[in-house]
């Protein structure tokens, strides 16, 4: 396998939401050279909170990923209720997750913002894959952007 070039990214990964994210931090983390592409002009902040279960921040824990206090609240009693608004399971996430990393409530763009700095790298906005070639005769493959730039 060749050496990759010392001015580019050893791996490219495609899509900075939650998971292309998370993803950039734990190879950063094994000291990766990590390039983000995301194909959104500009990245708003979409959709609302999210739920991370004490199994999902421990992992972000572990990749060194900090949101900030005010960020993230946690989650306390909870209850789930049936169409006629009866009761049917009752839960304290605090006392489930004792021990272990707590279970949290945060807006998405607060999580991206840590995941990003997690990251160290900013994406490059308005870049869209839109194939990728493997080389005749081997090599890295060849992936094509929306830019009509291409890199291998």
């Amino acid at each position: 396998m060749p050496e990759p070039v010392a001015d580019r990214p050893s791996v490219l990964i495609v899509g900075a939401g939650i998971a292309g994210l998370t993803l950039a931090a734990a190879l950063r983390g094994d000291g990766r050279r990590v390039g983000l592409v995301e194909r959104a002009p500009a990245l708003s902040p979409v959709g609302a909170g999210i739920t991370l279960q004490p199994n999902a921040s421990a992992v972000l824990r572990a990749l060194g990923v900090h949101i900030p206090d005010g960020d993230a609240g946690p989650i306390g009693p909870v209850e789930v209720h049936d169409a006629r608004g009866r009761p049917r399971m009752r839960m304290n996430a605090e006392a489930l997750s004792a021990g272990l990393a707590p279970a949290w409530n945060v807006h998405r763009a607060d999580l991206r913002r840590a995941l990003m700095a997690a990251a160290g790298a900013a994406p490059t906005l308005g870049r869209g894959l839109v194939g990728v070639t493997p080389p005749p005769g081997g090599g890295p493959p060849v992936a094509r952007f929306s830019d009509g730039t291409e890199e291998p």
